[in-house]
């Protein structure tokens, strides 16, 4: 997933978030890719980044319900476009 940070939202409180709708109010998704583990995607993203904001690119999948979801443990990155 690719999000851009709204206004104030630091890229921890974003980590910390359950999805739904409390992580809308920290993001507002930009574009999803989706693969599977080991394989690239079938397909590209190409988004327009907005000079001057912070985006975050993370994953929002699970190993299994008891599990983590991949961005709580390192499973994303942060770009400011200048």
């Amino acid at each position: 997933m690719i999000a851009r940070l709204r206004a104030g939202t630091t890229l921890d409180s974003v980590i910390r978030s359950v999805p739904g709708p409390a992580r809308q109010l920290l993001v507002e998704g930009v574009g999803i890719l989706v693969a599977d583990p080991g394989v690239h995607p079938l397909g590209r993203l190409l988004v327009d980044l907005v000079p001057g904001q912070t985006y975050v690119l993370y994953c929002n999948f699970q190993d299994g319900p008891d599990k983590p979801r991949h961005m709580t443990i390192g499973m994303f990155a942060s770009v400011q476009v200048k």
